[in-house]
């Protein structure tokens, strides 16, 4: 079987659930998730992913192929940052995917070291967090469900590269003692 299995380097984290699954509605199944910032000014690496999109897409293993039709129209992970949200200046210059998991993932020091599992939510949220920048391994699969039809992203692994300026949802709390 074909596998659509990649390394996507240097990538900014954001919206990183990954010590934690999270449902996205009420009562649903909980996933581990992040969306991956990926810039664009990486030509090799972006060309390299658009291809196994399309390969993925076309591919005639698996439980699902599509038809001629749906393979027009089968929708893509890779979405471009600067169109679809360009109030966010962390998405300036980036294509975005996000990507989920039903299994916990493999996080990674810079040097291959697992983060030990007995840290707590805090600790890893401290090493892994929104803003930081990743090695993450992704596994393309296609999906039809309900006649929505396309490629989805899973990952397995996520290996920090290197801490940057946190995305936050601060609201400014700190303020009040100024």
């Amino acid at each position: 079987m074909e596998s659509f299995k990649m390394k996507l380097a240097n990538v900014r984290l954001s919206y990183a659930n990954v010590e934690t699954p999270v449902a996205v509605q009420e009562g649903g199944e909980k996933k581990y998730s992040v969306c991956l910032l990926i810039p664009k000014f990486n030509t090799n690496q972006v060309e390299e992913l658009k291809k196994a999109i399309e390969r993925c897409k076309g591919s005639k293993e698996g439980k699902v192929v599509f038809t001629p039709s749906q393979l027009l129209q089968a929708k893509s992970p890779l979405r471009d940052g600067d169109v679809e949200r360009p109030e966010r200046r962390e998405y300036n210059k980036m294509y975005f995917m996000n990507v989920k998991s039903k299994l916990p993932p493999l996080l990674l020091d810079g040097n291959k070291v697992e983060y030990t599992p007995g840290l707590n939510c805090e600790q890893v949220s401290n090493e892994i967090y929104s803003g930081v920048w990743a090695n993450v391994i992704i596994d393309l699969y296609k999906y039809n469900r309900n006649g929505n039809y396309g490629v989805s992203v899973s990952f397995s692994v996520i290996q920090k590269v290197k801490d940057d300026e946190k995305f936050s949802g601060d609201i400014g709390i700190d303020l009040l003692d100024k």
